[in-house]
């Protein structure tokens, strides 16, 4: 089974995603802080990581994989964001294996990018 972790900081979205994740055949955890997404990666070794933007506690997901990229792991991150594609694309750069959904992320587009793993 693949492991996908949530870093998301919307209860409702996060619920959401995980329900649909689940049905779907996911192993999932989620989580709302930079922190915790951290601490996660390590200990779940997800195949894939769901990570908004903007997280609790003035926490930034690109920060946040960026932090991830330098232990060397080089899972999935699939960044959602309600903002801007292209500014968003820009702060993306040196970032590698990403993709970018905006939101509100719809589920067939999210498993076209799950699939592939």
């Amino acid at each position: 089974m693949k492991k996908v972790l949530i870093v998301e900081d919307e209860l409702v979205i996060a619920t959401v995603l995980k329900l649909q994740l689940q049905h779907a055949g996911y192993e999932v955890i989620n989580v709302t802080t930079a922190e915790a997404a951290i601490s996660k990666t390590l200990e779940f070794k997800p195949d894939c990581i769901v990570m908004d933007i903007f997280l609790k506690n003035g926490g930034n997901g690109i920060d946040t994989a960026r932090a991830i990229r330098d232990m060397q792991i080089e899972t999935l991150i699939i960044f959602t964001t309600g903002n801007s594609y292209e500014n968003t694309k820009e702060k993306l750069t040196g970032i590698s294996n990403y993709q970018l959904l905006i939101k509100p992320v719809e589920f067939n587009h999210l498993e076209e990018f799950l699939k592939n793993l």
